[in-house]
């Protein structure tokens, strides 16, 4: 089984269609156009929760082997090598998963 990551546009506009569709049940039921919106706005949410977690464990991972770099290169703990990549981020006013990237790509810190 697939599963692919939509962009926030993507998922934008699949809400705009639900909606739409939930609008062309015209006069029927109130209820049931009022449960279809809930459940179409429940799938929105747990699509945007799913990209930002697909997002997180992405950047966990990165961070991780910035710190085995880090670790490797210097020849320091774990939590040295933490501490080495917070206080990059810190003096460079960066996020510490962006100070992460560049050193996976580059090697160096």
């Amino acid at each position: 089984m697939t599963i692919s990551r939509q962009t926030d546009a993507e998922v934008d506009e699949r809400a705009d269609l639900q909606l739409a569709r939930t609008a062309e049940l015209g006069d029927g039921d109130q209820s049931e156009r009022e449960i279809i919106a809930n459940l179409q706005d429940r799938l929105i949410q747990s699509e945007m929760a799913y990209a930002h977690l697909e997002g997180a464990i992405a950047s966990s991972r990165r961070i991780g082997a910035a710190i085995g770099i880090v670790m490797a290169v210097s020849k320091v703990t774990e939590e040295a090598a933490l501490g080495v990549l917070k206080t990059i981020s810190q003096r460079q006013n960066r996020k510490l998963r962006l100070v992460a990237d560049d050193i996976v790509l580059t090697g160096t810190f």
